[in-house]
């Protein structure tokens, strides 16, 4: 495995776009630093590809705060992967295809083990697939809605990897948020005074968008908000993407079925590795 610059920018890209559906968040990375520092692949953390700068059919990102996230277009290549950066990195989380990323783990061999483990598959969307519903009045965040956004947020991480934000780092947690708002990222519906929905989409590139964190108060679930919530967000991301993907747990079977039902399909399986 090589460190990579800016110069294998466009192997990159190519490499990625050989399977975009999956590496939405990879192309994203790439595409703001194209457009904010074109002197960094990424601005945040490294690249690692192989087997050289020059073919490349693997890489591994890893940001500067212990994010890994290999792919490659050969699974049998991903335990050397792991292998390449065991005792150099300290993970804090590994994400990526099932098999790739099980693999890359193996060769890793840390000497603690994972505190979660998750199956999760990715869902694609393209705009004819979206179910036909009534429109609903989703907004995006401004800087007055920071600490209801906090709120949700923290409270979908908690859900998903256990962990509250708001007691760990509450400062950093924040300024996090406030970055996705900045960005015009964070969509939200209203129920009453209290906001009923919200999700964010930060990983935006020509191919599609990711959608993260989507969330409904558990007081307020069974009352169609989630449902009515992603629709609208999906019609307003489908004014500039022409493909949304999203990430769910395999055990929450409620999300799948609400997924399905707004026209979402299965497209691969992914894990994730959390301490």
């Amino acid at each position: 495995m090589n460190r990579l610059s800016f110069q294998h920018r466009a192997q990159v890209f190519d490499l990625l776009r050989m399977d975009a559906p999956t590496n939405i968040y990879l192309l994203a990375l790439l595409e703001q630093a194209q457009r904010s520092n074109p002197s960094a692949l990424v601005t945040d953390g490294e690249i690692f590809g192989g087997p050289s700068p020059r073919h490349m059919d693997r890489i591994v990102y890893v940001s500067r705060h212990g994010l890994m996230v290999p792919f490659s277009l050969d699974s049998e290549h991903a335990f050397g992967m792991g292998d390449f950066f065991r005792d150099r990195v300290t993970p804090r989380m590994v994400v990526g295809p099932r098999e790739i990323c099980d693999a890359f783990w193996r060769g890793l061999k840390l000497r603690q083990d994972a505190r979660i483990s998750r199956d999760h598959q990715l869902y694609t969307l393209h705009s004819k697939q979206l179910t036909p519903s009534e429109d609903a009045p989703v907004q995006r965040a401004t800087r007055s809605d920071l600490e209801r956004c906090c709120v949700a947020a923290a409270e979908m991480q908690l859900e998903e990897l256990g962990v509250n934000p708001m007691t760990v780092d509450p400062e950093r947690f924040r300024k996090r948020v406030a970055t996705l708002i900045e960005h015009e990222a964070i969509y939200f519906l209203e129920h009453g005074m209290q906001i009923g929905f919200q999700a964010s989409a930060d990983s935006r590139c020509v191919e599609g968008v990711q959608v993260q964190g989507v969330i409904t108060p558990k007081e307020l679930r069974g009352r169609g908000l989630a449902s009515r919530g992603l629709a609208g967000m999906c019609r307003l991301l489908f004014e500039d993407y022409p493909l949304v993907t999203l990430h769910v747990n395999e055990e929450n079977t409620g999300a799948i079925r609400l997924y399905e039902r707004l026209g979402f399909v299965p497209y691969t399986a992914f894990r994730l590795y959390s301490f």
